[in-house]
């Protein structure tokens, strides 16, 4: 997507061409010890795909280590991989960042020092991707965020309590959001106004206790993840007024705390939803009676789900069914 390489068909979205791009080259056998894990796919490149890529990008792609002296102005492509680059605990993004005009894809992953970002970044008006996963001292994104129109992925990492108004809910464009390792999160913003979100993920977030009642507003959003979150409650009751959603994936995982399923998104999914795992939920007792109407679902995965004991009559066994 970055490099304009992705082209959609028509209507199409980027990240929908994209992924038939990847079953094109799942089909023709360019990618090996390939893993659908619903939301994201693992694979490996074959050893003589990669060797030619590599020679093929030699002059636009460059390593840069702490002995790297000369930079090819060719070079389009930075990774920076060495260890000497995190050991300034004073390291912060450069205001200079701003004047990339033509900047797509942004990854500040595992940047374990690193505290604020500068207001330039939102310049970045071009920007669609900002990968900013195990940032754990980061203090929350810039106020003017709001301004990054064509972001489409955001993953983030913070150490805030919580998300500021006017900031992540004001992103149109937004398709794909992670909460990862938020440990200090006691709340999830407003989210009524990403319209456009088809992926929400919520993971490692210890201090969460509930989802916002506007998700049912997210009527374009297809997979729902939610992990590791002990204090999460889900029991959103549906209500006559509450539109209808369009979900098909929904994963639970790793939530001790919860004791009733989210009434308010599957029952609003119930004519779309396909695809469900609930794992190492414990204090699941029982599938209410409403779970039966869910007509649309082809695969059901309960796994050490040690308080749940039965199915509700009219529901035949899932597929994968582990206690």
């Amino acid at each position: 997507m970055a490099l304009g390489l992705v082209i959609p068909y028509g209507n199409e979205e980027l990240e929908d061409a994209g992924l038939r791009y990847l079953k094109e080259f799942l089909s023709r056998c360019f990618f090996q010890d390939v893993k659908d894990f619903s939301f994201y796919f693992t694979f490996k490149m074959h050893d003589l795909s990669h060797d030619l890529a590599v020679s093929v990008a030699e002059r636009e792609c460059l390593v840069v280590k702490s002995e790297t002296q000369n930079v090819d102005r060719r070079v389009r492509h930075f990774s920076f991989v060495d260890t000497h680059f995190y050991k300034d605990e004073s390291r912060k993004l450069a205001n200079s960042i701003g004047i990339l005009k033509h900047l797509r894809y942004l990854d500040l992953s595992d940047n374990i020092f690193l505290t604020e970002l500068s207001e330039s970044i939102c310049k970045l008006h071009s920007l669609q991707t900002l990968r900013l996963l195990r940032c754990s001292l980061l203090h929350g994104l810039p106020s003017n965020i709001k301004y990054m129109s064509s972001l489409r992925y955001l993953e983030l990492t913070t150490a805030a309590r919580y998300i500021p108004e006017n900031g992540i809910e004001c992103l149109k464009s937004l398709r794909y959001l992670c909460m990862d390792n938020c440990f200090n999160l006691l709340s999830l913003f407003d989210v009524q106004s990403l319209t456009a979100l088809r992926t929400l993920c919520i993971q490692e977030c210890g201090c969460l206790i509930s989802l916002p009642h506007s998700m049912k507003k997210l009527t374009r959003l297809e997979k729902l993840v939610i992990q590791g979150c002990p204090k999460l409650n889900l029991k959103m009751e549906l209500q006559e007024e509450d539109a209808c959603l369009n979900l098909q994936t929904f994963m639970l995982i790793d939530l001790p705390a919860l004791e009733y399923l989210p009434q308010l998104i599957l029952q609003g999914s119930a004519t779309t939803l396909q695809y469900m795992r609930i794992e190492k939920c414990p204090s699941l007792k029982a599938l209410p009676e409403w779970f039966q109407n869910l007509t649309s679902l082809q695969k059901l995965e309960i796994i050490s789900c040690r308080g749940l004991s039965s199915l509700p009559e009219g529901i035949q066994y899932p597929l994968l069914f582990e206690n």
